[in-house]
């Protein structure tokens, strides 16, 4: 449900495991909208960079550091990977949330017309790469059918919902769904933590603000709002963009 905010702690498989996990995730809206999908890639791109130098290179906070959209099933989202040898999850997700509200915020909301354009432009020529083999090719059309969206032409249509994007509407699809107090935000925070030097869940730890502690994934799971099967954008359909 929208507001949504909810932390799952789970020890490392593997017993000999010294690292820490942190992965989080925030949903934002169903991939049914080519102007959506095309706002969330543009936040990848503005924020894709600045999230490895910030997080990996100055405060080295894991040997590895990534950010990305997620399309699960239909629905469109982005989420931070972090793994660590030094800090625990919780810290892990406190900077996330610092570079979120810091420097992500501060970041889309002063983006010149001169800057903008080259972030766009940066994306427009990722997309508009050639498939380097033809097992590329392929896999990306059995991807179309395996999830039975069809639309062999997703590339080209989010490169023309692309052109509608302005710095404003893209501050707009932001705050609305992955800024903090943001009214659409749902947020889904797992910490992986090593068995080997906390042999015990770390359990009923206060939480911040409203975040639910999950300690049945399972059942938190079935007890959640889905959305329906989304089989994929329909050429023309308005996102959250329009107007």
């Amino acid at each position: 449900p929208e507001g949504c905010d909810a932390v799952c702690r789970q020890p490392t498989r593997n017993p000999e495991e010294e690292n820490c996990a942190l992965e989080l995730y925030l949903q934002a809206c169903p991939g049914t909208s080519y102007a959506d999908r095309a706002a969330v890639d543009l936040v990848d791109q503005v924020l894709s960079e600045p999230t490895f130098n910030v997080l990996r290179t100055q405060e080295q906070l894991g040997y590895s550091v990534s950010s990305g959209v997620r399309l699960t099933h239909g629905v469109l989202g982005f989420c931070f990977s972090i793994s660590s040898a030094k800090h625990s999850p919780q810290h892990l997700a406190s900077r996330v949330d610092a570079f979120m509200t810091g420097f992500a915020r501060e970041k889309l909301s002063g983006l010149s017309e001169e800057e903008f354009g080259k972030q766009v432009a940066a994306l427009r020529t990722v997309k508009l790469q050639r498939d380097r083999h033809l097992h590329d090719e392929t896999t990306r059309h059995w991807d179309c059918i395996w999830n039975q969206r069809y639309d062999f032409l997703t590339r080209e249509r989010e490169l023309a919902a692309l052109e509608g994007v302005t710095p404003a509407s893209l501050l707009t699809w932001f705050r609305r769904y992955l800024d903090e107090g943001a009214p659409a935000r749902r947020r889904l925070t797992m910490h992986v933590y090593p068995t080997r030097t906390c042999p015990a869940a770390p359990a009923k730890q206060q939480v911040q603000g409203q975040q639910q502690e999950i300690e049945d994934l399972l059942e938190w799971r079935s007890r959640q709002q889905a959305y329906p099967s989304l089989v994929g954008p329909e050429p023309g359909q308005q996102g959250a963009l329009a107007g």
